[in-house]
């Protein structure tokens, strides 16, 4: 799918740039891209809201929906990188993170501290530790950072912001003194400023630096509230969308995975990696409701985890896989059957691509419908292949499925929690370039994702670096409990049994 979006959304028709043109769509809830809305507009449109009794976040799923839809990013295209770049918004004098879309610009980031978001949930659980004051960690680090030999400007705790899971103040650096020195300092200033689990990264398109502090009161984010603004944004049937967080700065992102990326997803135990991909498999089914529409192959070596998703009619053989001679076998068919029959289809269609194919295919021809080839705890599927010939076979099936599917509407995503270069070679991870990555033991692993350390530095339960097209985006990943997806899928099996 071609359609880029970069956008903060209102309620009002939504403005699509595309490689064909500009267009206007409009959703079940209309939405619309806003371009330089103000902190004291929002903060207007709130204590207008709260004065109606319909304050966000606490109030009917009309008013939620509507913020949902001003707070929403959606990745663009992986052949044009989203661009965010700190600087005032006109009129109001205030700092924040914008967007620039073909020369247009639009204000995505001015939220301010004081206001609660949509579809948030307090857990009520601190980070272990006393609570220092935003303005003294601050005032420390600039402290500990001169004292170190980094001239920091900026900084301003009345300009930070408030997530799901940390504080954001920005900052920046003289001239020439490097981010990766000042990343590698970070223990010695943590221990200055009596605080630990800061992470500093350089902001895209901009001087700035973010540097982010663990929030003394951690909130969650709902899955309903990705999959409600998915629906209203209406990006149509071919499209892929997986819901990946939100950003300190209240910045629903969702990635169109038919726009070609194959995702890497990895954290250690407890980061949240399974309800991640729960998450984006409610999405596709979101989407996708009709099984003739979606082919999804689901494998992992722990199958209680995705029990709930066992009887969807979407399944590859009806089940979810975890014997590796079976994925093996299964994949091998793909790579000989599937890409015979779609190159075939390409052909007759005088097509390049899956996409090209559908769009333009006469009512004789058979439509190619997406295959989703989802595989969760990657590492174990593959440890579990004793002999050196039969690991080598089940590498080579997924390579050849991620170096080839994409113009065939293969999609390929795998979660693993041990990120190691044995179990995950670089010929492959280098296929996938969307990453994933929660927290991780260390720095090493976080490296092998991203190829760059952060990722140990991550709080558990959803918090999460997003990396696509070499910029990097820190977010809080979307939750729904086990139990009410079960329920969720269960009323979606018996409705589409009574199609």
């Amino acid at each position: 799918m071609a359609t880029q979006i970069t956008s903060l959304l209102v309620n009002r028709p939504i403005k699509v740039i595309s490689p064909q043109g500009a267009k206007t769509i409009t959703p079940k809830k209309q939405v619309v891209a806003q371009t330089q809305t103000t902190a004291r507009d929002l903060a207007k449109q709130d204590e207008a809201a709260t004065r109606n009794g319909t304050a966000i976040g606490h109030s009917t799923d009309e008013s939620e929906g509507a913020s949902q839809q001003r707070n929403a990013l959606v990745m663009p295209a992986p052949t044009t990188p989203q661009k965010l770049q700190l600087g005032a918004a006109k009129p109001a004098n205030r700092q924040g993170v914008g967007s620039q879309t073909h020369g247009a610009q639009k204000s995505i980031a001015q939220i301010p501290a004081s206001v609660k978001l949509p579809g948030y949930k307090q857990t009520g659980q601190a980070p272990a530790g006393r609570a220092i004051p935003l303005a003294l960690i601050a005032e420390r680090f600039v402290a500990a950072c001169g004292a170190l030999g980094f001239k920091v400007t900026g900084c301003d705790p009345k300009q930070a912001i408030t997530g799901p899971r940390v504080h954001r103040l920005y900052f920046t650096l003289k001239s020439g003194e490097r981010i990766d020195k000042l990343q590698k300092a970070l223990p010695d200033i943590e221990r200055e400023v009596g605080r630990s689990g800061l992470l500093i990264q350089a902001m895209p398109n901009s001087h700035a630096i973010a540097l982010d502090c663990p929030n003394d009161k951690p909130d969650s984010v709902a899955l309903t509230r990705g999959l409600k603004l998915i629906e209203q944004l209406n990006l149509g049937s071919d499209a892929l969308p997986i819901p990946v967080g939100v950003s300190p700065e209240g910045r629903d992102v969702i990635v169109d995975l038919s726009d070609g990326p194959h995702m890497l997803i990895a954290g250690t135990t407890g980061a949240g990696k399974t309800s991640f991909i729960h998450g984006l498999l409610m999405a596709l089914i979101q989407s996708h409701p009709d099984a003739k529409t979606l082919r999804l192959f689901l494998a992992s070596s722990k199958l209680e985890d995705f029990s709930c998703f066992a009887s969807l009619p979407h399944l590859e053989g009806g089940k979810c896989y975890s014997d590796p001679a079976e994925i093996i076998a299964k994949f091998e068919e793909y790579a000989r059957r599937d890409f015979h029959d779609r190159e075939a289809l390409l052909v007759a269609a005088g097509c390049a691509n899956g996409e090209e194919y559908n769009r333009g295919r006469n009512r004789t021809l058979p439509p190619m419908v997406p295959l989703v080839i989802c595989i969760d705890e990657f590492a174990d599927l593959a440890d579990e292949l004793d002999d050196q010939q039969s690991r080598k076979a089940f590498y080579k099936a997924v390579r050849k499925l991620a170096q080839a599917g994409r113009s065939k509407l293969i999609f390929l995503i795998i979660g693993t929690q041990r990120p190691s270069a044995d179990l995950i070679p670089a010929n492959l991870r280098d296929l996938l370039n969307a990453r994933v990555a929660l927290r991780c033991n260390s720095a090493d692993a976080s490296r092998m994702i991203l190829n760059t350390s952060g990722a140990e530095k991550l709080l558990p339960k959803g918090d999460l670096l997003f990396q696509m097209n070499t910029q990097m985006h820190r977010l809080q990943g979307y939750f729904m409990p086990l139990e009410q997806i079960g329920r969720s899928l269960k009323r979606y099996i018996k409705s589409s049994e009574g199609r």
